[in-house]
């Protein structure tokens, strides 16, 4: 095998288009030679991702941005330092990954369905069932480690699952974990004893300049009232076989008449647009003004909002963290998705403890009642209280402080 080249450079892998707002600040720096953005273009079963890669070129090209492509890198070069958020290449297919999927949709789902998995966990400590009908052909793989000598974990959100997170495969894949929150910290620390854990501000959401302007470029852009509160609904991707894309679908009807009252805007989520088009269609039908600009970035998305509607996902703590006030959009009952985040104990289930939430099914005095509650400023003390819950006082190490601890890792 040949020697890898070795780059004095840290290494930042872009695996989604979202990945640009996450490192903004970076991007900023324009042609630094501290760092190389990698863009990543791995061929993958994943569904809208192919397509996805294709857009971080076009946008990183927009920008006058210079990267290499993951497969101009992998094998040839190793880099100083990388980092990376883990999502990579979300599905890749190997007969080992083929073998364990059809067990899982067979005998895995026989001990699931007949409960012997329960019976197998209490004496085993594992069900054995391969996670059954929700398996997927394809395994979570890690490439970081091939590309870097040390491997950086960056956040990719707030909405930490803490039953299972940090993963197990985790600590053979990074050597440094940079986190969002005090209670991340903690989580990692105790799972993994000798991992680095830093504490940094959260970039993407910071320097709060020209918000004004923002606001009325928008209100320009979507020809909006700037007489009427502005409500910004951001849905997550929901990933799940049976239910994939129901939280928007289920609430489109729903709320559609408050585009009567309120400038309303709906920011579907980018995985949701690369994989699902019925999506557009279906919220065209209810005149919908929607936002599928994937350059703009979700602080000024969020800013520009007097309310911002929510459902589970990292948009929830964004809000929080921006002190805008957010409501939050429930799924059915018996979701198969939302069993699955309070199996995890996620904090996009815990946080509903304290905030506004809607089910479908209210009436449209009951929605329009709790919009009127979102607003009031006793509602914002709220917001500003759950900001100081779930991401503390201390912020972390700013930008140039991160850069400085890059450097002498």
């Amino acid at each position: 095998m040949l020697k890898k080249k070795l780059i004095n450079k840290i290494a930042i892998i872009i695996s989604w288009p979202r990945e640009i707002d996450m490192y903004s600040k970076f991007l900023d720096l324009g042609d630094n030679p501290t760092f190389e953005f990698i863009v990543n273009d791995i061929k993958s079963s994943e569904k809208g991702r192919n397509q996805s890669n294709k857009l971080i070129e076009d946008l990183l090209i927009a920008k006058k941005i210079k990267f290499k492509l993951f497969s101009e890198v992998y094998q040839k070069l190793l880099y100083e330092k990388v980092i990376s958020t883990g999502e990579t290449c979300a599905e890749y297919k190997n007969l080992y990954s083929v073998i364990k999927h059809i067990y899982a949709v067979t005998i895995g789902f026989v001990l699931e369905f007949s409960k012997i998995s329960k019976i197998l966990t209490k004496f085993f400590g594992k069900p054995f069932t391969a996670n059954g009908l929700k398996s997927k052909i394809g395994i979570d793989w890690y490439p970081e480690k091939k590309i870097g000598k040390i491997s950086i974990k960056f956040p990719d959100g707030a909405d930490v699952k803490l039953k299972n997170y940090p993963y197990t495969a985790y600590e053979d894949i990074f050597d440094v974990f940079l986190c969002y929150n005090d209670l991340e910290i903690s989580l990692i620390q105790k799972k993994f004893k000798k991992t680095v854990c830093k504490k940094i501000e959260y970039f993407k959401l910071s320097e709060l300049k020209e918000e004004n302007k923002k606001k009325i470029d928008l209100i320009k852009e979507f020809q909006l009232d700037p007489k009427k509160p502005t409500i910004i609904w951001m849905p997550t991707h929901m990933l799940h076989t049976t239910e994939e894309d129901m939280n928007i679908f289920d609430w489109c009807e729903e709320i559609s008449f408050l585009n009567k009252f309120y400038n309303f805007i709906i920011r579907p989520h980018p995985k949701t647009l690369f994989r699902n088009n019925s999506v557009l269609e279906n919220l065209k039908k209810y005149e919908f003004k929607i936002d599928t600009n994937h350059n703009r970035s979700i602080k000024d998305m969020i800013l520009s909002a007097d309310l911002i509607f929510a459902d589970y996902g990292g948009i929830i703590f964004d809000s929080i963290y921006l002190h805008k006030k957010v409501v939050l959009l429930d799924m059915f009952d018996g979701s198969e998705f939302v069993k699955d985040l309070k199996d995890s104990n996620s904090l996009d289930i815990k946080v509903r403890q304290n905030l506004l939430c809607m089910k479908i099914g209210m009436t449209k005095n009951q929605i329009l009642s709790n919009i009127k509650s979102a607003l009031s400023d006793k509602y914002q003390q709220t917001i500003n209280e759950n900001k100081s819950i779930y991401f503390g006082k201390d912020k972390g190490l700013n930008f140039n402080q991160l850069i400085s601890f890059l450097k002498n890792l």
